[in-house]
């Protein structure tokens, strides 16, 4: 993605709405998952079965990026 270091939540935001665009809507669900389970680390709302529901949506999320920062390292 440029090697832009992001400074606000707005930033982040931005950056997931580019992540959308080239892998897909479906980030957006990953996001949101995500988001819940920021969330939920603090209110401790979540039980086993969220978790386990959201890791599986996150962890993809997770390799696409780190895949897209592999390749521009390789660019």
């Amino acid at each position: 993605m440029e090697g832009k270091r992001l400074t606000s939540h707005e930033e982040l935001w931005e950056w997931k709405r580019r992540l959308e665009d080239e892998l897909g809507e479906w980030v957006s669900d990953a996001w949101a998952q995500a988001s819940a389970m920021h969330i939920c680390f603090y209110e401790g709302w979540c039980k086993e079965k969220d978790i386990a529901t959201a890791r599986k949506r996150v962890e993809k999320l997770v390799k696409e990026v780190a895949s897209l920062v592999e390749k521009g390292k390789s660019d």
